[in-house]
């Protein structure tokens, strides 16, 4: 099942099974059942799966009663019902009942939510992962040679493009390192403890795209 399918599909049942709470609240089984499954779809979409426990979803989920009891219940179902916005505090009174039903009902939205998200795996298998596309590959660079020449360019290469996914770098060589020929008599008498025999992989370690290759004889 689609990502997107399957958390619109959870969130529609989580906010069904609470929308109860907004029916009894609102005293209208039709806007209660509208506005819970309307919340319950927004709510799966954009929270979808999280860690944390039932106590962290149901808190997280408390958070959203306030705006919403202040945007629906005071604002859209008064101007709804050609009346004005219930602003005054007589009127925030009146609507108090339907405050302590969204309350109620964000809560148990993330409950249920978080309950279904630990069990869908169960029926309808593991969460699909939207695939990431790599950049193509537009722009590819052989350099032939893993002399000094080679390498230099290699560096200086990596240092300009190294960071940018869609540049490939490749170097062609006899062997698998760079062998530093004018101090290995330093190296075999014991004066240098520095290796006179570096990989050629080493030399640039943070390209991305480094890849080396042998030249068959």
């Amino acid at each position: 099942m689609n990502q997107f399918v399957r958390r619109c599909t959870l969130g529609t049942f989580a906010g069904l099974f609470c929308s109860v709470v907004l029916v009894i609240a609102l005293g209208n089984g039709f806007v209660g059942v509208v506005l819970g499954m309307t919340v319950g779809l927004a709510y799966g979409v954009t929270v979808g799966p999280h860690s944390g426990g039932y106590l962290d979803s149901g808190m997280a989920a408390a958070a959203l009663g306030v705006p919403l009891w202040a945007a629906v219940s005071v604002i859209f179902l008064p101007l709804a019902a050609g009346e004005e916005p219930y602003w005054t505090t007589e009127g925030m009174r009146l609507e108090f009942p339907a405050f302590v039903g969204w309350v109620l009902y964000s809560v148990s939205l993330g409950l249920v939510a978080r309950a279904l998200c630990d069990f869908a795996p169960a029926l309808l298998g593991p969460e699909p992962q939207r695939a990431v596309m790599a950049p193509a590959v537009r722009t590819r660079i052989l350099i032939l040679g893993g002399g000094f020449a080679g390498v230099t360019t290699a560096i200086h290469l990596e240092r300009a493009f190294g960071a940018d996914p869609s540049i490939s770098l490749t170097l062609v060589s006899d062997t698998n390192a760079l062998l530093f020929t004018p101090m290995l008599a330093e190296v075999a008498g014991g004066a240098v403890s520095r290796h006179g025999k570096e990989r050629g992989r080493d030399c640039t370690p943070s390209c991305p795209n480094w890849s080396l290759g042998t030249r068959g004889r």
